[in-house]
C-alpha cells in the first residue's frame, strides 16, 4: 500500500498545475487488518507551505472490486 503526497501553490488547480513531490512510500496501514483501525504515522520533511496538497494512492493491499478510504490527516509538528 503506497501513496504519494504532493503540494502546489497554484491558485488554479488544473492540468497545468505544477506539483512538488513531498512523500512517496508506505501508507503506514500495512499491518492494519480490521476496520475502524488507525495506521501508524508517516513522517516526511517539508520546509515549504503550500496552498493545496494532493494524496495519490498508487497501490492497494489486494486486488478486489472495491476499496474505501475514509480520511487522512496532514499534521505539522514544530
Amino acid at each position: 500500500m503506497t501513496i504519494t503526497l504532493e503540494g502546489t501553490n497554484s491558485t488554479n488547480l488544473n492540468s497545468s498545475s505544477v506539483w512538488t513531490l513531498l512523500y512517496n512510500g508506505s501508507t503506514g496501514l500495512d499491518l492494519v487488518t480490521t476496520r475502524s483501525s488507525y495506521g501508524s504515522s508517516v513522517a516526511f520533511t517539508n520546509n515549504v507551505s503550500y496552498i493545496s496538497y494532493r494524496l495519490l494512492v498508487l497501490t492497494q493491499r489486494d486486488i478486489s472490486d472495491s476499496v474505501q478510504y475514509a480520511e487522512s490527516h496532514i499534521m505539522r509538528y514544530c
